[in-house]
C-alpha cells in the first residue's frame, strides 16, 4: 500500500469541493450517481457502536475496495439540511468523494449522526454553543474509526476524514481530539447554524 501523501490529500480535497459545490443537502445529488466508478464498490450498510460513554447505534454506509485489505480508512462526514427533521433526512451515500478514495484502495465509510437518517438517539444541541455539538459528533466519529479499525481489512493507522458543511465543523472537531491514526482532515465550508427542525 502506498503512504497518504499531501499530494493524495490535496488533490482530494480538490475533488470534494468541486463535487460540494452542486449541493449542501445530506444526501447528495441525484446526479452524482454517474460518477461512480465502473469498479465494484462493495456496498454494505451497518450498525455501528458510536460514543460509549453515550450508547447508540449509527447507520453507516462501508465501501471497500476487491481483494482482502488491509485497506486505509476514509471517513466522509455528512452535512445537513436545517429545514428537515434529521430522521427524515436520507441515508448519506451518493458522494464523488466517496468513489475517488475508493478508487485509489481506500475503504470508505459514511457514517450518519446520532439521529440523522437510520442513526439512533438524538444530536445534543446546546442552542450557540456549537463547540460542544462539534465535541460530542466528534466522539461519535472517533468511535466509527474504532470500529472500523477492528476490523481485519482495515488499515487503522491509516485514516483521512473529511466532511462537508456540518461534516466539516464535526471533522475539525475531531481534530482536537488528537488521534493520532487519523493523517489528514479535509473541511469543507465547515459550519453549523441551529436547524429549524431542531427548535
Amino acid at each position: 500500500m502506498r503512504p497518504i501523501t499531501l499530494q493524495v490529500l490535496l488533490t482530494a480535497a480538490a475533488f470534494i469541493c468541486l463535487s460540494m459545490l452542486t449541493s449542501a443537502r445530506a444526501d447528495g445529488p441525484a446526479s452524482e450517481a454517474g460518477f461512480r466508478p465502473e469498479t465494484s464498490m462493495n456496498e454494505k450498510v451497518l450498525s455501528i457502536p458510536g460514543d460509549s460513554t453515550r450508547p447508540v447505534e449509527l447507520q453507516a454506509t462501508l465501501y471497500t475496495p476487491n481483494g482482502q485489505g488491509p485497506f486505509p480508512l476514509f471517513v466522509m462526514n455528512h452535512g445537513a439540511d436545517g429545514s428537515v427533521r434529521p430522521e427524515l433526512q436520507t441515508r448519506f451515500h451518493l458522494t464523488f468523494s466517496a468513489y475517488y478514495f475508493l478508487s485509489r484502495g481506500y475503504a470508505v465509510v459514511l457514517p450518519m449522526m446520532r439521529g440523522y437518517a437510520g442513526s439512533g438517539g438524538r444530536m445534543e444541541h446546546y442552542r450557540c454553543d456549537y463547540e460542544n455539538v462539534g465535541r460530542n459528533n466528534a466522539r461519535d466519529i472517533r468511535a466509527v474509526i474504532d470500529y472500523m479499525a477492528s476490523q481485519p481489512n482495515i488499515d487503522g493507522n491509516r485514516v483521512v476524514v473529511a466532511g462537508e458543511s456540518f461534516g466539516g465543523w464535526n471533522t475539525l472537531a475531531l481534530g482536537t481530539l488528537h488521534d493520532p491514526r487519523v493523517k489528514g482532515l479535509i473541511n469543507v465550508a465547515g459550519e453549523w447554524v441551529h436547524p429549524i427542525a431542531l427548535k
